[in-house]
């Protein structure tokens, strides 16, 4: 690549009357997925210093809304620009029929040391970058489907043991003590387990 100039692109979901939202999934192209990083930075001059699930960003509910990305890319060499044109910075994607909403859109640039994030939130274009800077962008989770109290117990317990939702959204959206036992959740000493709130 050197020499040339490249683009690199990453794109980006509600939970459903057939089951919880796509995770990472952008459904005006089909639900198609990012690639994977390693291709990226192969073909590219940066480096993933983060790329994981968002966790907890995904609306409660029935169903869960799919949960959002969250990355850290820096510029390892030459010099680029950087450009968003993302939504849900301000408002919410909304749940439906008692479901809760997911998170907003969050991104921050680092430039020289200054670190700052656009002025419209989740739109902006011309951010210079040179060798040592970075972007982050954390994407929204989709709005939950259904009443979250309607959550199957099971469902709780994969979402906790797969790391998508801390024991607290275990606790304040679904209802589920986490503690003592009833259902146990994950193995060893990070055994946890989840019971019914009275």
């Amino acid at each position: 690549m050197s020499g040339y100039p490249w683009r690199c692109r990453k794109v980006r979901y509600g939970g459903n009357w057939a089951g919880d939202g796509h995770s990472n999934a952008v459904n005006m192209i089909a639900y198609s997925k990012s690639q994977p990083i390693e291709i990226l930075e192969r073909s590219y001059p940066i480096l993933f210093e983060e790329s994981a699930l968002r966790i907890d960003s995904a609306g409660a509910g029935r169903f869960r809304g799919g949960l959002g990305y969250h990355f850290r890319v820096r510029l390892l060499r030459g010099e680029a620009t950087s450009s968003f044109l993302m939504d849900k910075g301000k408002v919410p994607p909304h749940g439906i029929l008692g479901g809760k909403q997911g998170t907003t859109t969050k991104i921050t640039i680092s430039q020289s040391g200054s670190v700052r994030s656009p002025l419209h939130g989740t739109k902006g274009s011309g951010f210079q970058l040179v060798p040592g800077d970075w972007i982050e962008v954390l994407t929204p989770g989709g709005g939950g489907f259904g009443s979250p109290a309607d959550r199957d117990r099971l469902s709780v317990e994969h979402d906790l043991r797969c790391g998508y939702i801390t024991e607290v959204r275990a606790t304040t959206d679904y209802q589920c003590l986490v503690g003592q036992p009833r259902n146990s959740v994950g193995t060893g000493a990070g055994q946890r387990s989840v019971k019914a709130a009275s």
